[in-house]
């Protein structure tokens, strides 16, 4: 990542695991690191969405979130065929990069019409 222009981002958040030294270090483990631009991505809008997220806890009892890296097609004008092209880096180029990154948040609303009653 050294000189390429792209932050070591975080697909589950460190500041989501400030409660635990352990779960803090090992939100820094490479299999939770995706390259992401820097400015205007990973420390503006990714950073806000994330806070959005992490407010969710404040309303909902259970918070699910699953983050990921995409590797999305490009249509190529010329063959009129999808083809997948994406940066590598690193020294020797060993890490791609991803062209997108996704969030599936689930926030479950408890209905009390479905809740047992005390009484079954």
């Amino acid at each position: 990542y050294e000189k390429s222009g792209f932050d070591r981002g975080h697909l589950a958040p460190a500041a989501d695991f400030s409660d635990s030294k352990e779960a803090m270090y090992n939100s820094f483990l490479l299999t939770n690191i995706s390259p992401q631009i820097g400015v205007g991505f990973n420390r503006d809008y990714w950073a806000r969405f994330e806070k959005f997220v992490r407010n969710l806890t404040h309303t909902f009892n259970d918070v699910y979130v699953f983050t990921g890296p995409l590797f999305v097609p490009i249509q190529n004008n010329d063959s009129n065929k999808s083809q997948l092209q994406y940066k590598v880096i690193g020294n020797p180029p060993n890490i791609a990069v991803p062209t997108h990154f996704f969030k599936i948040i689930i926030c479950p609303i408890q209905n009390p019409k479905l809740t047992p009653s005390p009484s079954s």
